[in-house]
C-alpha cells in the first residue's frame, strides 16, 4: 500500500468521525426540552380586588340613609302607641277600671297618629324613600287615627252609660272594626317595603301588628 493511500485513508477516517460527532450534537440539542417561559400575568388576576359586600347599601345615597333613620324614629313612637292602644281595648273589653282613662288613651293616641302624619309629609329627603311605602304608611296612619277616634267614642259611652259585657254592639265599636281593615292592609304593605330597606341601613325591622 502506498504512501498516499494511507494518507488517503486516515483523512477519509477522521472526516467520518468528525460528522458522526457532529450528528450527535444536532439530535442531542433538539431532544432537549425547553424550559417554558413564563406568561404574562393577565389583567384580571393583577391587581383585582374583590367586590365589597356592602356595594348594594354603598349604592344608597346620603339623602336616603338619612331620611330612613328619621323615619325609623316615627315608627318606634307609632309602636309605643299601639301597645297603649291594645292594653286600653282589653280594659274596656273586660269592663275593667278607669275607662274614662282608655277613652284618654284613644284620644291620645288618635292626636299623635295625626302629628305623626304630619311630620311624615314634612319628612326630609322624602322623596329619595320609595313614594308607594311613604303613601302606604300614610294611608295606615290615617285610618289608624280613626280607629282611635272611634275607640275613644266606644270606651267614653261604657264609661258613662255603664259597661256591658264590653259593650260590641256599640256603633263606635263596630266602626273601629271596619277601620282597622285599611289600617291593617296600609301596614302590612309598608313593612314588607321597609323590612329589606331597614336590614341594609342596620334599623329596626317591624311587623304589621308592632306599628
Amino acid at each position: 500500500m502506498t504512501i498516499a493511500l494511507i494518507v488517503f485513508l486516515l483523512v477519509l477516517g477522521v472526516t467520518a468521525v468528525v460528522a458522526i460527532v457532529a450528528t450527535v450534537a444536532v439530535l442531542s440539542l433538539s431532544s432537549s426540552p425547553s424550559t417554558p417561559s413564563a406568561g404574562p400575568t393577565s389583567a384580571a388576576g393583577a391587581g383585582s380586588t374583590p367586590t365589597s359586600s356592602s356595594s348594594a347599601a354603598a349604592g344608597q345615597s346620603p339623602t336616603e340613609r338619612a331620611a330612613a333613620a328619621q323615619l325609623a324614629a316615627l315608627l318606634k313612637q307609632s309602636g309605643s302607641d299601639h301597645a297603649a292602644v291594645t292594653d286600653a281595648v282589653l280594659n274596656v273589653e273586660s269592663c275593667g277600671k278607669n275607662l274614662g282613662k282608655s277613652a284618654q288613651t284613644f284620644s291620645t293616641s288618635a292626636a299623635n297618629r295625626e302629628t305623626l302624619l304630619a311630620r311624615l309629609a314634612d319628612l326630609p329627603g322624602r322623596a329619595s324613600l320609595p313614594a308607594t311605602m311613604i303613601n302606604d304608611l300614610s294611608s295606615a296612619w290615617s285610618a289608624s287615627a280613626s280607629v282611635d277616634t272611634d275607640l275613644a267614642k266606644w270606651a267614653n259611652h261604657a264609661a258613662t252609660a255603664g259597661c256591658h259585657g264590653g259593650d260590641l254592639n256599640y256603633s263606635s265599636y263596630k266602626a273601629s272594626i271596619n277601620d282597622d281593615t285599611p289600617a291593617t292592609n296600609g301596614k302590612e304593605k309598608f313593612v314588607a317595603a321597609w323590612n329589606p330597606l331597614a336590614q341594609q341601613d342596620g334599623l329596626p325591622t317591624y311587623q304589621a301588628s308592632q306599628l
